[in-house]
């Protein structure tokens, strides 16, 4: 499921994205249900997760576009600039694919937001 999120980032965003990659992951959850180990911590753990991993989806790409509103922060705010403008501090968004890939695995594993906008 977390692949299948980082490589559905990768995609240029709009309904195919939001409507493909959100069917296959509830796909992916749905069937989860089927594949137990036996162990009953194991699939529940396995269960919140997954959980963890859809409401990321929904968050960073239906409720918000991830690409226009999570940034890697790449300084910090002096408010003593003499102009009174506000210095840039995201990095903008990476243009190859490799890029892309990194920074979208950067935004999935990142759960405290710690250096994210």
């Amino acid at each position: 499921m977390l692949m299948t999120s980082i490589l559905g980032s990768l995609l240029p965003p709009g309904k195919t994205r939001s409507i493909g990659v959100t069917f296959f992951l509830l796909c992916i959850f749905a069937a989860g249900r089927a594949n137990t180990s036996g162990d009953i911590v194991q699939d529940e753990v396995l269960g919140i997760q997954s959980l963890i991993i859809l409401v990321q989806w929904v968050s960073f790409h239906l409720l918000h576009t991830a690409e226009r509103e999570y940034g890697r922060v790449s300084g910090t705010v002096d408010k003593d600039e003499e102009d009174g403008s506000v210095p840039e501090i995201f990095s903008s968004l990476p243009e190859t694919w490799l890029g892309r890939l990194v920074w979208a695995t950067g935004l999935r594993l990142n759960l405290g937001g710690v250096g994210w906008n």
